[in-house]
């Protein structure tokens, strides 16, 4: 079963909660270094989704690491999932709360694929052009596919561009044939 209808219910109840109390970016930022640092841990990636630890070891040890550090919302919420087994998804939710927050502020976001890695001043430029072309803010991700001959490839919600070369070399072929 996919967990990602119970990730964006989770999220969207949470903004929800933590707008009300006018805490959303607390929470925001208390589940991104939680997300972060799940990334960075190992240890702590492997104790999310461990339930052999029995529930009262695993409530201390959550309290040792978060009460204190954390919004009581972003508690209190962690605590929620760790009673129904979905402490797991804690990093997830934060992706998905955070998606939620920028479509609701009006930031696209987007993936260009391309075949050599680009570096941080090439995604700029594109973000910048995309941004002008789109009339408004995008947070464009890079992700290098060797399989591309060259070019790139941008992917946002639904609509991908392709400006990669063998689309290029397609076009060229199919207007050839049909002369």
């Amino acid at each position: 079963m996919s967990s990602r209808p119970a990730v964006a219910r989770y999220a969207r109840a949470l903004a929800d909660l933590a707008e009300h109390a006018r805490r959303l970016q607390a929470v925001r930022a208390d589940l991104r270094a939680l997300r972060e640092l799940e990334q960075a841990t190992p240890e702590l990636r492997a104790f999310l989704g461990n339930y052999l630890v029995p529930a009262g070891r695993r409530q201390s040890a959550i309290r040792e690491l978060f009460e204190a550090r954390t919004d009581p919302l972003t508690y209190r919420f962690l605590l929620l999932l760790e009673e129904r087994h979905g402490l797991h998804l804690a990093p997830a939710v934060s992706d998905a709360l955070e998606e939620q927050c920028e479509r609701a502020t009006g930031v696209l976001r987007a993936t260009v694929t391309s075949a050599a890695p680009l570096d941080d001043e090439q995604v700029s430029a594109l973000a910048a052009r995309l941004r002008q072309r789109l009339n408004r803010p995008v947070k464009l991700a890079a992700a290098a596919d060797p399989s591309l001959l060259g070019g790139f490839k941008v992917r946002m919600e639904d609509r991908v561009y392709d400006a990669s070369v063998a689309h290029q070399l397609d076009r060229f072929k199919r207007g050839r044939s049909s002369a």
